[in-house]
């Protein structure tokens, strides 16, 4: 995997210096699963933000001197919710449908976690335009994030 690193603010040497200092607050975290970490030299303080599995956009400010005890202390204050292989499955349903004007079968695709309850959304027809009303998982008929495919 890898660490994103963003630094702004500082010079070349404190950059360098910053990004060893999180690869070793983080240990061997980075090099299982994806993370993104921000650092940004305001002042006379460090303002961090931290991304990685089970931990959304956690921010902070260190001090100058204390930027990996400062990281150190939050992932041990606000651990990540869960390792990478814990968090929720998604897969992406394919429901064949038939529209009630045309008869003609279509496919509603759509991403569905494990277990996710369903709703009624409207969909147009992609043969004649007629709306049809049809369940996809919860979380997208939210997002509106489905689509009709012809067959």
């Amino acid at each position: 995997m890898a660490l994103t690193f963003l630094c702004a603010g500082c010079s070349q040497a404190e950059r360098d210096e910053a990004e060893a200092t999180v690869k070793a607050a983080l240990g061997e975290r980075f090099r299982v699963a994806p993370w993104v970490v921000s650092v940004v030299r305001v002042g006379e303080q460090w303002s961090v933000t931290m991304s990685g599995p089970g931990l959304r956009a956690l921010s902070f400010v260190a001090p100058p001197s204390g930027l990996g005890e400062s990281i150190r202390e939050r992932l041990a204050h606000d651990p990540p919710a869960a390792a990478p292989h814990e968090e929720p499955r998604r897969d992406i349903a394919r429901d064949r449908h038939e529209c009630h004007s045309c008869q003609r079968p279509f496919v509603v695709a759509y991403e569905v976690q494990v277990d996710e309850a369903q709703e009624t959304v409207p969909i147009a027809c992609p043969h004649c335009w007629q709306m049809n009303q049809v369940l996809v998982a919860e979380a997208a008929a939210y997002t509106q994030e489905f689509r009709a495919e012809k067959l």
